[in-house]
């Protein structure tokens, strides 16, 4: 399918307010099957320069998005090159309150936080923001690549969406649609080179096998060497190679018969080590990025034993510093199609495979109040390494008939959905109790973890079209999901419930056993009522619910913390504009929102007593956000479009109503928690400390270390895109020369649960004169939660012929090289990756 490359081009300034870009438009009933415009065909009437409507699928049939009563942005593929978008955090930069940031440790996958919800990725729970490719739900996103196989669009709707989406869908959902085969023979080679000596190449061959029949084949291979230099050791981390293979098949017999089915393949390796701006071996090396883990990325002389003498279990012992993910997908959607309905099957299938070995630790101590800046060991176990043999297979079923009734007042969508998951996880956690040489590695935990997830549910939304301007919408989704898991001691001794190990049949915590399975049944309601004025004009105001099921604390490393924790259950509220302006050359979108959520599980990974690091999921009564998002799109005059979005958001948590202090396994409850940390604040001891000078419950959960409720974790206050294209022809070279910048702001932000921050300035216990060389209160950041506000900057110039055959472009991602922090853990920050450079060519044809 060719490519419409409509370049967004030169900087908004003034008039457009403030943050994201709604998607540069799309198409409308007709243009969705007609060719794709190359960028030098813009020189349109006035008449003709309006903005294009881009036709999604957020509630289940396709409906232009300016009619659409969803908070969402919707880019095609055409808009993702025109602003050089190639990754997920891309993607999230022009999105109003979403971040995405490559996972601690697992580089190929993201943690997103929308509207302040997020997490799940790291522990095994329920994702927040569920990611659907095809309309299938995929649990465990592979990479976060979005160009390796041709797309046809990408949404992102924010807010719950349980009653068409279902479960860990609490925040909203990224919609990912792949192109299907065109019926014209066609294709592209694409080939880039950039910085770290960055190759990436793709193809695809669209090839029509008579009437009603086509099918699409697709490839890409790409592989970067790592940006993140190890003195110890020589190598370089935090690459990336990639490969994936599609093929697509559309079937389209008669009137009514319509099937798309594809398989695809795709192979995945990237790390995400935490990294720093100058070498810890040698601190006054600042111009580069550098790691001093001793974990070696590659196995000398092909033998690695890198825990030794500790015993690890299985073929994750031999696993070197590093990630790989393959992933297969089968997506199929088989359609009958009449006259005022449809009926749909869509069936998915994700199976992946994921190893990993990790240090968290960078070779060395976590930092602490009383050594801020760990000495350089090397240890060849590295500091806290966490070493993973994963499977991860799903299966799911959605029958779905959509259509209308009653001379055209009902439109309706009702359905039946069923979804299995099989996960087998072997993992072992390695911690360096310090020394000299190899230090001391010791095996906290080496355990198997099977787990089972079956969930079945009934869905329907009913539009009921009262006048031409008002429509009245009402859904609702039943969902029974059930959960359980199973673990096992490796270890030596522990294949029975010897005290201490992790067996399932061990957990018998404060004298009550932990339930390996539970039954999570769940109603999710959605209204909607609907005022459009004109094509140019609609207003909405909607109540939407959606629940994340419960589940267990099974990254924990003692039997004492795999706690169950409770679902979840959001509403979100909503009062949406959309509206066109001069002749559709003008778009503003403006939604305000209020969220109000109960027992919202969060995830913390902080710093234990011991010093190894305690990962945990838990319950937080009361969550609540109240913001607004604007959405700004102008096309001035033809070849100029200027885009800008603006996201607000006041996330707190809660207390609740009252609680025991404890639970039935001796778990404190919240509001325990912060009494305890206030009193231990009271009597002189400090947050982050050690010893008997430690105040253990705060800087710990979500209790920050002024015994105050933290501020939820990725929520920065103000998310900013600003960005603009000018396609400027020059019709005697028979060229179209596109310059593009985007430029995003976020104001300051935590990364952390417990907002746990080392600041420099030294601070002494009150309790026993004990003195810290760091602080947790305030002061210049040394590394943890807090990073303050940043700005980067992507800029991109295209030149595309005037048939749209050839385009060459030049673009770099993070032009100035802003050293932001995008996640935490265990104390440590992770930066955000570094200034890149990409020169690209393709051809179509």
């Amino acid at each position: 399918m060719q490519r419409r490359n409509i370049r967004i081009a030169a900087l908004v300034s003034t008039a457009l307010v403030a943050v994201l870009a709604t998607p540069v438009a799309a198409q409308d009933a007709a243009a969705a099957a007609a060719p794709a415009t190359p960028a030098a065909a813009l020189a349109l009437d006035a008449s003709e320069i309006g903005l294009l409507n881009t036709l999604v699928t957020a509630e289940g049939r396709r409906a232009p998005q300016q009619s659409t009563a969803v908070a969402l942005t919707a880019l095609t593929s055409e808009q993702l090159d025109a602003r050089g978008i190639i990754t997920t955090p891309q993607l999230a930069r022009i999105v109003p309150n979403l971040i995405a940031t490559p996972t601690p440790g697992l580089g190929l996958t993201n943690d997103y936080t929308l509207r302040g919800l997020g997490g799940g990725s790291r522990t095994g729970g329920d994702a927040a923001v569920g990611t659907f490719i095809d309309n299938v739900h995929v649990p465990t996103p592979a990479a976060d690549s979005l160009r390796g196989f041709d797309l046809d669009r990408v949404e992102v709707l924010r807010g719950p969406q349980g009653t068409l989406y279902g479960h860990g869908t609490t925040a909203g959902v990224v919609a990912v649609t792949l192109a299907e085969p065109d019926t014209r023979f066609g294709g592209y080679g694409e080939l880039d080179y950039g910085k770290y000596n960055s190759w990436f190449g793709r193809a695809s061959l669209d090839v029509p096998l008579g009437d009603g029949f086509a099918v699409k084949l697709s490839g890409f291979y790409g592989n970067q060497d790592g940006y993140v230099t190890n003195p110890l050791t020589g190598e370089d981390l935090n690459g990336v190679e990639t490969s994936g293979i599609r093929g697509a098949l559309r079937v389209a017999l008669g009137e009514h018969f319509r099937w798309n089915v594809a398989v695809a393949y795709t192979q995945a390796q990237g790390e995400n080590i935490v990294n720093f701006a100058c070498d810890p071996a040698s601190p006054l090396s600042c111009n580069d990025r550098y790691s001093t883990t001793g974990l070696r990325a590659t196995a000398p002389n092909g033998i690695y034993t890198p825990y030794a003498p500790a015993v690890v279990s299985g073929a994750k012992a031999n696993f070197p510093l590093g990630n790989s993910v393959d992933t297969l997908l089968v997506t199929s959607n088989l359609q009958w199609v009449g006259e005022k309905v449809t009926l749909s099957l869509i069936t998915g299938v994700v199976n992946t495979d994921q190893n990993y070995a990790i240090d968290f630790a960078d070779g060395r101590a976590m930092p602490s109040l009383l050594v801020p800046v760990p000495v350089v060991h090397g240890y060849p176990s590295g500091g806290y390494s966490v070493t993973s043999q994963g499977q991860f297979d799903s299966f799911s079923q959605d029958v779905r008939l959509a259509g209308k009734l009653w001379d055209d007042r009902i439109d309706y969508v009702v359905g039946g959905y069923f979804f299995s998951e099989n996960n087998n996880v072997d993992s072992a956690d390695i911690f360096n109790l310090g020394g000299s040489g190899v230090g001391t590695p010791v095996v906290l935990a080496d355990r198997r973890l099977t787990s089972h997830t079956s969930s079945s549910a009934g869905y329907g939304q009913i539009d009921f079209n009262a006048t031409k301007q008002l429509t009245l919408t009402a859904g609702l989704r039943y969902a029974s999901e059930t959960r359980s898991f199973s673990l096992t001691d490796n270890r030596a001794g522990c294949q029975s419930s010897a005290s201490g190990c992790l067996n399932s049949a061990n957990l018998l915590i404060n004298g009550t056993l932990v339930p390996t399975e539970a039954t999570h049944d769940a109603w999710m309601p959605r209204f909607v009522a609907r005022w459009q004025q004109s094509d140019a004009l609609m207003v909405y105001a909607s109540a939407s619910n959606g629940t994340g099921a419960g589940g267990w604390n099974t990254a924990a490393i003692t039997a004492q913390g795999v706690l169950p924790y409770d679902p979840s259950n959001v509403w979100s509220y909503e009062l949406g504009v959309k509206s066109q302006w001069l002749g559709d050359r003008l778009r503003v979108n403006l939604t305000g929102f209020y969220i109000n959520a109960n027992d919202v599980q969060v995830s913390s990974a902080g710093v234990g007593a011991t010093g190894a690091l305690d990962v945990t999921t838990a319950n937080v009564p009361d969550f609540t956000n109240k913001g607004l998002e604007l959405e700004v799109i102008g096309r001035p005059f033809t070849n100029l479009v200027l885009t800008t979005s603006i996201g607000y958001q006041n996330a707190s948590y809660g207390l609740g109503g009252s609680t025991a202090d404890f639970n039935a396994f001796g778990a404190k409850s919240l509001a325990r928690q912060q009494r305890d940390c206030q009193a231990q604040l009271l009597a002189g001891k400090i947050p982050l400390g050690s010893g008997a000078s430690n105040a253990a419950d705060c800087a710990r959960g979500v209790i920050d270390a002024n015994g105050d409720l933290a501020t939820p974790a990725n929520t920065p206050a103000w998310t900013v895109a600003i960005g603009g294209t000018y396609n400027f022809a020059i019709p005697t070279a028979g060229i179209v020369l596109s310059p593009t910048v985007n430029l995003s702001y976020r104001s300051g932000i935590q990364t952390g649960a417990a907002n746990a921050t080392l600041y420099t300035g030294a601070v002494t216990s009150a309790f026993n004169g004990q003195v810290y060389p760091a602080n947790p209160f305030g002061g210049d950041v040394i590394s943890g939660s807090y990073d303050g506000s940043a700005v980067l900057v992507s800029a991109q110039l295209a030149m595309e012929t005037d048939e749209g055959n050839w385009l060459v472009a030049i673009a770099c991602d993070n032009c100035f090289d802003t050293g932001a922090t995008t996640a935490s853990t265990g104390n440590w920050s992770y930066l955000q990756v570094p200034m890149t450079w990409t020169i690209r060519a393709k051809r179509s044809f």
